[in-house]
């Protein structure tokens, strides 16, 4: 094979990448509820691609297809992935998302504090939104901190966690079909 038809096998290689890169990001995108932003408002550098002008992005959302919200010297734009660096926005996503669940994860674990120290116990029951991985679809859901089943409860309870410290395995994409994507509150009893 001679260099020509080396370079020419290399940027097909390249081009589905980047399209691969860009359906995983659509996907995640849709199990976070169609838009990704930092919970702190915080933006990330980027480089339009095809200008290769700076600009800080400030979210994704999902409409068909992945945009990029950017803003260039003040100007906001929603540009499709494409404009960018495919490698560059797979890192801004990820921090984003990771920022999304530490934030979730510290207004649980506070409030889990805050009712630890008003009731003395441990909660029994958690109630917070789920998003199915396979369709972005989000339910309102009670999630029981304990295995113990109770046949009155059967139609209450989504889902079962050995205990609260469970939590921090479901705001992660894992084995199950769901990811817990927002925290309302715990409860002693349920409703």
């Amino acid at each position: 094979m001679d260099i020509i038809e080396e370079l020419t096998k290399c940027k097909s290689t390249i081009t589905q990448a980047r399209e691969t890169i860009g359906k995983l990001m659509l996907s995640l995108a849709k199990i976070y509820g169609g838009e990704i932003e930092s919970p702190a408002g915080r933006t990330y550098s980027g480089v339009e691609a095809a200008t290769g002008i700076p600009c800080q992005i400030k979210s994704f959302s999902e409409n068909e297809s992945l945009m990029v919200n950017a803003s260039f010297d003040g100007d906001d734009y929603e540009l499709p992935i494409s404009n960018f660096y495919a490698e560059e926005l797979v890192e801004v996503m990820q921090s984003m998302i990771k920022e999304r669940k530490d934030a979730l994860l510290a207004k649980a674990n506070k409030a889990y504090a805050d009712y630890k120290n008003r009731t003395k116990q441990e909660p029994h029951y958690l109630k917070c939104q789920i998003t199915y991985k396979d369709d972005g679809s989000q339910l309102d859901v009670i999630i029981k901190l304990s295995l113990d089943v109770v046949e009155s409860e059967d139609d209450k309870i989504f889902f079962n966690f050995n205990s609260y410290d469970d939590l921090k395995y479901f705001v992660d994409i894992g084995k199950e079909d769901f990811i817990v994507t927002k925290f309302y509150h715990l409860e002693e009893y349920l409703d």
